[in-house]
């Protein structure tokens, strides 16, 4: 919301409010949000995904391990895993949800990663090429292709 507000900010500007962001904090719809908007920097881009994959691999886990308590119960609980076997029935499909969105993200992440490793080269060139005294537009590299 701030950044909409406040259109005019520079990248800097933008990375260090994006930077003081608790990622863990965020909605998933959130962490999308921001992964899908362009007036985010890459970078926090990247770290909500990061940060919405490692809640995801939590998920899965304390899901795998729900199954394997009501798979196998403790002899004094098994009103318990009763209870939870109705439920079995949905875990599985949830699951594949759970883990077909992670491979989404993880997709996601690496292709973010490949954007933000091929604009630091771009603007490697840039620095240098405004070192070396060739501060003219048509010596900028194109940014987006």
């Amino acid at each position: 919301m701030y950044l909409q507000v406040h259109t005019g900010l520079s990248e800097e500007e933008k990375m260090k409010i994006c930077c003081a962001l608790n990622y863990e904090k965020l909605s998933s719809e959130a962490c999308t949000h921001l992964s899908q908007n362009r007036k985010f920097p890459s970078k926090s881009a990247v770290q909500a995904l990061m940060s919405q994959q490692i809640k995801l691999k939590s998920l899965v886990k304390a899901t795998n391990k729900t199954k394997s308590y009501i798979d196998s119960p403790p002899s004094g609980v098994i009103e318990i895993g009763r209870k939870g076997k109705k439920n079995e029935s949905d875990s599985p499909t949830n699951n594949e949800k759970l883990r077909a969105h992670l491979q989404g993200m993880q997709w996601r992440v690496t292709e973010l990663e490949k954007i933000c490793l091929k604009m630091q080269t771009q603007m490697t060139k840039i620095m240098k090429s405004r070192v070396s005294g060739h501060s003219t537009p048509r010596s900028l590299p194109k940014l987006c292709s």
